[in-house]
């Protein structure tokens, strides 16, 4: 060893300041260099860092897109669902608005309805994802911070969803003439 640095050490990696991380293979067995060994400089630290946080920013793009993909599939699933379920119940509503319900009430029942199936989803799903979150983490070696935040952010944007997705089908069927269904007998 001279001046802290061991001799024969293959590979040893210095740092020229503090910025400069470099390679040094030039301390290979004696007689010669290992041809895989070379001297190479990696980049200032600022460069690393830099070029690591472009990619955090660009995978946490990719995610935030793929996250507004995935509203929008909800948005249209639940609608979709919403309508179909209205449209199987046109008699009953018809029948609801004929005893009197308020268009008001048959649009809080659609509402009501869509908001039950998402509250389910959401308490059976919720726990099960995070518990695959926590093992995927885990298993590739991550550290795992779950915020109340973002459970709270991620229920609101599917209730909304559910809100935005089920309100215009209530707001078709309190428009429905249920003198007119019903006359229709079908």
């Amino acid at each position: 060893s001279r001046g802290g640095v061991p001799s024969g050490g293959a590979g040893l990696r210095l740092a020229r300041r503090d910025t400069d991380v470099v390679d040094r293979g030039d301390f290979g067995p004696p007689g010669g260099r290992h041809p895989e060994l070379h001297n190479e400089v990696r980049g200032t630290g600022r460069d690393i860092v830099a070029e690591a946080d472009a990619r955090s920013t660009f995978i946490a793009r990719q995610l935030s897109a793929l996250a507004v993909i995935a509203v929008l599939l909800a948005f249209t699933g639940l609608y979709g669902v919403s309508a179909h379920d209205a449209a199987l119940r046109t008699r009953e509503m018809a029948v609801r608005s004929a005893l009197g319900s308020t268009p008001a009430s048959l649009v809080w029942h659609i509402v009501r309805r869509s908001l039950e199936a998402v509250v389910l989803g959401l308490a059976l799903g919720g726990p099960l994802a995070i518990g695959l979150w926590k093992v995927t983490a885990l298993t590739a070696g991550l550290r795992v911070d779950i915020t109340w935040s973002a459970v709270a952010t991620t229920t609101a944007l599917f209730v909304t969803a559910t809100l935005l997705g089920s309100l215009p089908v209530g707001l078709r069927v309190a428009r429905i003439d249920a003198a007119r269904l019903l006359a229709t007998d079908t």
